[in-house]
């Protein structure tokens, strides 16, 4: 038997192959349980709402829907795994929900619904998190800046220019100027959140439905600040991610320069700042040494996040404008990571 003989065999001859699984679709499948799970539900609620009132299921049909929907909701996630009957979690949760209520019952649900628009609005809903924890951890930190300057306003410091000593100035003085770059990197934020806090519900696969649905009102629920106008772009524009990313790379560029003055500031040949014990480690051999591993972690996890953030960039640079994976499962972890990294 050939190789190829033994690759086909080895594959399968059905989608989908050994391989696909392994490399792909297991990945894939772990990281929509992790991320996406709980959002679906509330997905599948405001839809179920909306049809009731849009009147285009029964009431009673509606609070089958959502019972079903509820007990599905209570399944430990943890538990879940890649099944080869379901290409992916949507359609092992469709599944169970059928299970649940009845397939024609289950149906009803997706009316006027398509994975396209559903898939876009759980990006959108966990980003929209993510982001916010990202807003507060750097409030946090403006916090703790302000806090300092204002018990440094005559702790004189040497400033440089070109690596070199130039003028006498405050900790205060330096420390505000770190926190004014960190108030545009925070309208930055809002700003993307502003454009990803939106709702493509309603565009279906990318044209609408023919159903009389409400996409103002799926909207309302779940949070959104408003509806995307166009069904197309609803799909199609991905520039919610672009602005995501870009503001994350100049936070995190902004970020990384500052920790790289605080690094040099606690060598012994500097000994401007101190890091508190619970953040030193110690030398296996050297019991002198205090190293300031927390700032080099703080160095490193900022330029990982700004790594990731540009890896966003480039999935979706060329890719056609439309419904395309490049821009779906493979590629939002990638900011999730980035936004959700804990501010130092």
């Amino acid at each position: 038997m050939s190789k190829l003989e033994d690759f086909l065999r080895d594959e399968g001859n059905v989608f989908p192959g050994k391989t696909y699984v392994e490399e792909l679709l297991k990945h894939v499948f772990n990281d929509q349980r992790d991320f996406l799970f709980d959002v679906m539900f509330d997905i599948q609620r405001a839809h179920v709402i909306m049809l009731k009132e849009q009147q285009i299921i029964k009431p009673d049909e509606a609070i089958l829907m959502l019972k079903g929907i509820n007990k599905v909701a209570e399944t430990d996630k943890n538990l879940l795994s890649y099944h080869p009957q379901y290409e992916d979690l949507f359609f092992m949760i469709e599944a169970k929900i059928g299970d649940e209520i009845g397939e024609e019952l289950a149906g009803k649900i997706h009316i006027g619904r398509s994975r396209n628009d559903m898939g876009v609005a759980m990006y959108r809903l966990v980003l929209r998190e993510h982001l916010l924890e990202f807003l507060k951890n750097t409030y946090r930190l403006s916090e703790v800046l302000l806090n300092q300057a204002e018990r440094h306003t005559v702790t004189y410091i040497t400033a440089y220019t070109h690596t070199q000593p130039a003028q006498p100035t405050t900790l205060a003085h330096y420390f505000l100027a770190i926190f004014d770059v960190l108030q545009r990197d925070l309208r930055r934020i809002w700003f993307a959140y502003e454009t990803v806090n939106q709702s493509p519900l309603g565009a279906a696969a990318l044209t609408t439905t023919g159903f009389p649905i409400s996409r103002l009102r799926t909207c309302e629920l779940l949070g959104f600040d408003k509806v995307i106008e166009n069904s197309y772009d609803s799909i199609g524009g991905a520039d919610y991610l672009l602005e995501t990313s870009t503001a994350l790379m100049t936070c995190m560029v902004n970020s990384g320069r500052w920790i790289q003055d605080f690094l040099m500031q606690v060598t012994r040949e500097f000994g401007a700042f101190k890091v508190a014990d619970p953040y030193v480690q110690v030398s296996s051999i050297m019991p002198q040494k205090r190293n300031p591993v927390s700032i080099e972690h703080s160095r490193s996890i900022a330029s990982s996040a700004y790594g990731d953030a540009l890896t966003a960039i480039n999935m979706i640079h060329n890719t056609p404008f439309g419904d395309i994976v490049d821009t779906e499962d493979d590629l939002q972890p990638h900011l999730y990571r980035p936004s959700r990294m804990e501010t130092v």
